[in-house]
């Protein structure tokens, strides 16, 4: 009888339905009743030659009243642990951004093109925090997609977390973020600790004349690994005077696979990302001023092209072949953006800088790149939108742009346009201009390289008649047009 009833049980159990998933619920993500009250102990737990892989979306939405930029870029992170021991794991982290592809521009088996392709080591000890790099900041923008993606991994207290226990994790620069135990849940076939975390800034919740953010985290953490097989991150922010977010942000990425690979292919990933990443550490002062260092670049070229030819190909050569681009840029003698192109918003939360959205813009007087070499100041657009554009000479995209910017200042006659060129004679740069047809006066902007932030080319300055900076878009990409319109309204006045 007993026999019976169990078989019965186990006959009628697959049949019962099971009740729909909340509305927003990840369909990789199955609810559970929360996890009645309790102690658990979560630290990474990986091995040497194990690599994570999660893929997932990042969009961000900006405007206030309507959408005036909407971006979707595919991100994917792979970490690949280097070392494990009883202090935490070494991990080389390989974050990549690719544009969404479109419906139908793609064959099968092709990708987006990779904007940005970001490798650091990075450390994380056994309460899953992370110890980056000197001169590494691993904090999440607030506008903007992360170009080091390693939310994969929280930080939490030593000993056991309980479902009435919230702890917080520190952050330098910014508020604490508080977590908690929101309950247990299967996600991506794992069974998982849901935790949430908030991080804000302190007047969030008092619209005024400040601007404020929220950050939100949902992750689903293994107790069996210690590390996310899901990761959603809603940032909000809200600029001075307004009431309600004008810019949204969402990142949301599941685990696709951990593997551990054999020795000998794992020695084969762990050589070639310790090169590159020495490469990476050597490149830097070249990359922040490539005038300086013309011979340098041929010699950092060819041993990143050794580095290419003595490895089997492996998923981590995105990062040596974003290298490679930027050291050919440099050699052009551009300082290239970490991606091609990056809107900074007015009133960011960010510490303040010589030139910062929504500030004054610094006053200059530069020479004319022509023979006269008469001195134009920034006093004499006052009164007009004035478009600041510092480019190199030789850049390869320099027609695209000054193009779509000529076309810009046709269209609305109030804008001023002004060159201020990075490099070159004044002679060459002139005749230049003239060939091409640019009806902007050129400069010389070489002073205005500390006073102007100007880290890479090209870079798009907007001021508005007041004088006061309205956008700064850095690079030169696809999406570029994009977000200058976004930003015209508010730069014109309209």
């Amino acid at each position: 009888m007993v026999a019976s009833l169990c078989l019965l049980s186990g006959l009628l159990a697959p049949a019962q339905v099971r009740p729909p998933s909340p509305p927003g619920l990840s369909p990789l993500v199955e609810r559970r009743a929360p996890a009645p009250a309790g102690d658990y102990l979560l630290t990474p737990r990986l091995n040497v030659g194990q690599e994570l892989v999660y893929r997932g979306t990042f969009t961000e939405q900006s405007g206030a009243g309507q959408v005036q930029l909407n971006r979707t870029y595919r991100i994917e992170t792979r970490a690949f642990v280097l070392e494990a021991g009883t202090r935490g794991v070494d991990l080389a982290v390989l974050t990549l951004l690719r544009d969404q592809a479109v419906a139908g521009s793609l064959k099968p088996g092709e990708q987006g093109e990779v904007r940005s392709a970001r490798l650091e080591r990075i450390g994380f000890d056994m309460q899953g925090k992370p110890i980056a790099p000197a001169g590494v900041s691993l904090s999440v923008p607030v506008e903007g997609p992360p170009l080091v993606e390693c939310g994969f991994c929280v930080a939490v207290p030593t000993g056991r977390l309980g479902m009435e226990k919230p702890w917080t994790a520190s952050e330098p620069g910014r508020p604490d973020t508080t977590w908690h135990v929101a309950g247990t849940e299967v996600a991506c076939g794992a069974s998982c600790m849901r935790l949430e975390g908030t991080q804000q800034s302190d007047n969030w919740g008092r619209p005024g004349g400040k601007p404020a953010w929220r950050r939100q985290d949902t992750v689903w953490v293994s107790p069996r690994t210690g590390v996310a097989q899901r990761v959603e991150r809603r940032i909000e922010y809200r600029a001075a005077g307004h009431e309600e977010p004008d810019h949204v942000s969402v990142l949301s990425y599941d685990q696709q696979s951990a593997l551990r690979f054999p020795t000998t292919l794992a020695d084969d990933r762990r050589r070639e990302l310790i090169q590159t990443l020495q490469l990476q550490q050597s490149v830097r002062p070249i990359l922040s001023q490539p005038g300086r260092y013309g011979a340098q670049i041929d010699i950092v070229l060819a041993r990143v092209k050794a580095t290419h030819n003595a490895h089997a190909d492996t998923p981590y050569r995105e990062a040596l072949a974003h290298l490679r681009s930027r050291l050919e840029m440099a050699k052009r003698g551009e300082i290239p953006p970490d991606i091609p192109s990056e809107l900074a918003l007015p009133d960011s939360h960010e510490e303040p800088q010589r030139l910062a959205a929504g500030k004054t813009a610094p006053d200059f007087v530069a020479a004319e790149m022509n023979v006269s070499g008469r001195a134009q100041g920034l006093r004499k657009w006052r009164g007009h939108p004035t478009l600041l554009v510092f480019f190199n000479p030789d850049s390869h995209c320099l027609n695209d742009m000054m193009e779509t910017l000529q076309a810009l200042a046709d269209r609305h006659k109030e804008i001023a346009l002004v060159g201020l060129a990075m490099s070159g004679e004044p002679g060459k740069v002139d005749d230049l201009r003239t060939r091409r047809g640019w009806k902007m006066p050129i400069l010389s902007g070489t002073g205005l390289r500390i006073t102007y932030a100007v880290k890479c080319t090209p870079k798009l300055v907007f001021i508005d008649g007041d004088g006061v900076v309205q956008g700064v878009v850095e690079g030169w990409g696809s999406e570029t047009a994009e977000e200058i319109s976004a930003c015209l309204p508010r730069w014109i006045g309209r």
